[in-house]
């Protein structure tokens, strides 16, 4: 699955180099939804990834890097996660990335009727997560009941939609999920089930510096 999000990562990233505002890319079957992590298969993942961030992300050695958050500080007996999260980053609808809306996407994660792939494993006898606190709007604050060596990794995992944050405006008001408002370089175009997912570059993405480094790093739009 990493592999496939790479490879696509890799596609739109790497596009210039056809000198076309447009990219296609077949996929052997059409996606199963756009929900995060719920209802998905790779093919899903690997393009959710284009349109929602998570906290962290792999890098291409499968280490685990800092994304929307600036850095990731773990206290000293391992139950405590701190994530600044990085400055003028923005959703697709405009509005900045805080504290309230990773406090919110993890609400809705966690709920066992979302159905999200990964709950188990941040609700279960190996990771649990016991609080999630914002004591400011840059800050980020996961309390864990025991130590896990696995916790950031989950986070970043693709099956688990890289715990990807959304606005509240991707629900509807009855609480459903409609569309990803994320804040990843791409954002939801037009989907025809069994034809094509459309997505449009996003211009007020805010990119990392450097390169690409799997599905993190510098992950600025280059084609529309």
């Amino acid at each position: 699955m990493r592999v496939l999000a790479a490879l696509l990562g890799s596609l739109l990233l790497a596009a210039p180099a056809l000198a076309q505002d447009t990219l296609r890319i077949r996929l052997n079957s059409d996606i199963r939804s756009t929900d995060p992590g719920v209802n998905r298969d790779a093919a899903t993942d690997g393009v959710a990834w284009h349109m929602v961030e998570g906290l962290v992300a792999l890098r291409g050695d499968a280490s685990v890097a800092p994304m929307l958050a600036e850095r990731v500080e773990v206290s000293e007996d391992g139950l405590t996660y701190r994530f600044p999260l990085r400055q003028g980053v923005r959703f697709h609808n405009g509005a900045a990335l805080t504290s309230a809306d990773v406090a919110f996407a993890f609400a809705r994660y966690m709920r066992r009727e979302t159905n999200w792939r990964c709950r188990p494993d941040l609700d279960g006898p190996v990771t649990r997560i016991a609080a999630v606190e914002t004591p400011d709007e840059r800050t980020v604050v996961f309390r864990l009941e025991r130590p896990s060596a696995l916790f950031l990794t989950t986070l970043a995992r693709p099956d688990c939609g890289q715990a990807g944050i959304f606005h509240r405006d991707s629900l509807n008001p009855d609480g459903t999920w409609r569309a990803p408002v994320g804040t990843g370089p791409f954002r939801m175009g037009e989907w025809r089930r069994g034809q094509f997912v459309e997505l449009t570059r996003f211009e007020g993405y805010a990119a990392l510096p450097g390169e690409p480094d799997g599905l993190g790093g510098n992950k600025a739009p280059l084609v529309e």
